[in-house]
């Protein structure tokens, strides 16, 4: 049966019913009581009056049941759909629910401020939210709505609901993440949400960073809509801390190049104040500002809606975590309006000192080359030693070394803990003379062969080191062969197959470099550029040695266990600051994180029209110059019933 034959039934059964009452009560007249008078002649005047307004009488009874019916069937249509549910002739019932998923962007950048020149403006979330609140105070009755919000995670704060105030109770318990949209996540979260729903819409509200997600429902009444919280048009006024890195010297650990790279978004060129901070303790801005730490301030012209580094060299290694905040001129109206990407973060892993057990022959050259190191703690042993000494600390409940060294010296194969060898006289059979341009670096970009040069080194005997898995050749000899390799997997290992004794390079600056790179990549510490951690995105962390028992320290946020796969530590998190990571033997790795790219105050993404509720529908707020249609049915009604009992009146009368 088709909508239209089915709604004229409805209405039909019910008319006839009506009129069927009303038609039976008016046949059921009221029978005249008969009284017995002495004289007649009273009555034949007014019996001859009653005849000539017999006429009269008849339309005025047919008059009253026409309006009877009129009234009654009113009256039916006015309360119909509320209490019968009957359909109307252009809408659905209502008591058919219409699904709408809500889904709020709460990136970082839903935190601009809307108005440079205002003191107070509302950020882009706040508009988003009085926005919605009014899309909800138009919605039906009977409307179900579901909010999501949106970052690097999804996440569900209510269930479908129609509480007008349960909902706006949901909107006030959003707020700003610092990762970015997973649109991924969200389309896979609300494609789960509006699966078998009838009626399913979906209005996505963000700023213009992201596009609108896009589902593959198999229902044709899905409908997508999107609403962007544009900034102004006189412009973004904002200025970013886009990167930071921190580059040691090579063969100097104690210094380092500070490199910081600002963005000015505005419309005109500015000079930007830099504040650099430094701390062992602080993880985030809160942190940084608490503890005073402010080690420089520098100012840097920014062009407009460009780029610009400040290179700071020769910086004093002093701390382990750095910070940089800018700010616009102080003589400057305008106001920032996005002051969520003022900071960045750098750390420097080389602040620990590391217990080095040296291992095998001496050499005056290694340790010099490892007393150099001021962030060293070196002892030396003998081959016999070294179990005992392992099991004394274990017995002991002490911290055991960090890189065991070993000289010509054999390394047992149970060794558990990172490991750098020099190994020829193992196996005499192997030794290969060699001439000086005989070695070549296979992979220069490696942590452990960053800055090494080896052109100009003198090698008399090298060993072949056989291939293993998981192991990549840093240096090999012309003609094939592997002189240095590396092995990745936990615990980590060096090996050199070379002597210091048959070689110059403990002479030259290539050995303390080298030492240096080697021992910071087997405890995982990457001294050169430190890869910082996107916000909002998987992190995967390599654990230098067995990843058991490792905590993980967030900004602002309380130790738990750090998650592993395989040798990794993984994890994510949108708190932006520095991330510690603490081994059970004390190890310690540092990262910081950055803002992704996306996260930017400027509109990327065309808007689009947000989806808006059908008129038709009776709605929670109707408007105060719209009369409601119910309320004319009303009042047809009441003037119906004073007409009918004007005409009842009339009746008693005559």
């Amino acid at each position: 049966m088709s909508p239209t034959v089915q709604t004229l039934s409805q209405w039909a059964i019910w008319l006839a019913a009506v009129i069927a009452t009303v038609g039976l009560l008016y046949l059921i007249r009221p029978r005249r009581r008969r009284v017995t008078v002495q004289f007649a002649g009273l009555w034949q005047k007014a019996l001859a009056r009653s005849e000539a307004q017999r006429f009269g009488g008849r339309w005025r009874r047919l008059l009253s049941l026409l309006l009877s019916l009129l009234i009654s069937s009113t009256l039916m249509i006015a309360i119909g759909e509320d209490v019968l549910g009957l359909r109307s002739w252009t809408q659905a019932p209502k008591h058919d629910a219409r699904f709408t998923l809500i889904v709020v962007d709460v990136s970082a950048s839903m935190a601009t401020l809307q108005d440079h020149q205002a003191t107070k403006s509302p950020t882009r979330l706040q508009r988003a939210k009085s926005r919605i609140r009014e899309m909800l105070q138009n919605a039906g009755v009977f409307d179900q709505f579901l909010v999501m919000s949106a970052s690097g995670v999804v996440m569900t704060h209510c269930g479908w609901t129609n509480e007008i105030k349960t909902l706006a109770d949901t909107l006030n318990t959003l707020q700003i993440r610092q990762g970015s949209v997973n649109i991924d996540r969200v389309e896979r979260a609300a494609a789960d949400a509006l699966r078998g729903k009838t009626g399913a819409k979906m209005v996505w509200v963000s700023d213009g960073g992201h596009p609108a997600p896009r589902l593959s429902l198999p229902t044709k009444e899905l409908r997508i809509g999107s609403h962007t919280i544009a900034p102004s048009d006189q412009g973004v006024f904002n200025l970013a801390v886009e990167h930071m890195t921190l580059r040691p010297n090579a063969g100097d650990p104690g210094r380092a190049t500070l490199s910081i790279k600002i963005r000015n978004d505005s419309l005109i060129p500015m000079q930007a104040r830099i504040v650099i901070y430094a701390s062992d303790q602080a993880q985030s801005p809160a942190e940084f500002e608490r503890t005073k730490s402010v080690q420089a301030l520098h100012r840097l012209q920014v062009p407009a809606q460009s780029t610009e580094w400040l290179q700071l060299p020769n910086t004093a290694l002093s701390n382990a975590h750095y910070a940089a905040r800018v700010r616009p001129p102080a003589t400057l109206a305008q106001h920032d309006v996005a002051t969520w990407d003022d900071w960045g973060f750098v750390v420097n892993e080389q602040r620990r000192r590391l217990r080095i057990w040296r291992v095998g022959r001496p050499n005056l050259f290694l340790d010099a080359a490892l007393l150099a190191n001021e962030q060293l703690d070196v002892k030396r042993l003998n081959e016999v030693d070294l179990q005992s000494d392992f099991m004394q600390d274990k017995l002991n409940n002490q911290r055991g070394p960090d890189v065991v060294v070993f000289n010509q010296a054999n390394r047992p194969y149970s060794l558990d803990v990172p490991s750098l060898t020099f190994d020829l006289s193992l196996r005499s059979d192997a030794k290969i003379v060699v001439a000086p341009d005989d070695l070549i670096i296979n992979d220069s970009n490696h942590p452990v062969m960053r800055g090494v040069s080896l052109h100009d080194t003198n090698v008399d005997k090298v060993r072949v080191i056989d291939p293993r898995p998981q192991t990549r050749a840093l240096v090999s000899i012309r003609g094939g062969g592997s002189v240095i390799v590396a092995r990745s997997r936990a615990p980590r290992e060096v090996e050199l197959g070379l002597s210091l004794q048959e070689t110059d390079i403990g002479g030259r600056y290539a050995l303390p470099i080298l030492l240096s790179n080697a021992l910071d990549w087997l405890v995982g510490r990457s001294a050169w550029l430190p890869s910082s951690l996107v916000l909002g995105q998987r992190w995967s962390v390599r654990a230098p040695t067995d990843i058991s028992g490792w905590i993980w320290k967030a900004p602002n946020q309380a130790p738990r266990s750090a998650r592993r796969a395989g040798d990794h530590l993984i994890g994510v998190s949108e708190a932006h600051g520095i991330h510690i990571w603490l081994g059970p033997k004390g190890q310690r790795i540092l990262r910081a994180t950055r803002l992704p790219e996306v996260e930017r105050p400027i509109v990327k993404y065309p808007a689009l029209s947000l989806w808006t509720m059908n008129s038709t529908r009776p709605t929670r707020d109707q408007s105060t110059d719209r009369t409601p249609v119910w309320w004319w049915l009303s009042f047809a009604v009441v003037m119906g019933l004073i007409v009918e009992w004007g005409l009842y009146q009339r009746r008693r009368v005559a």
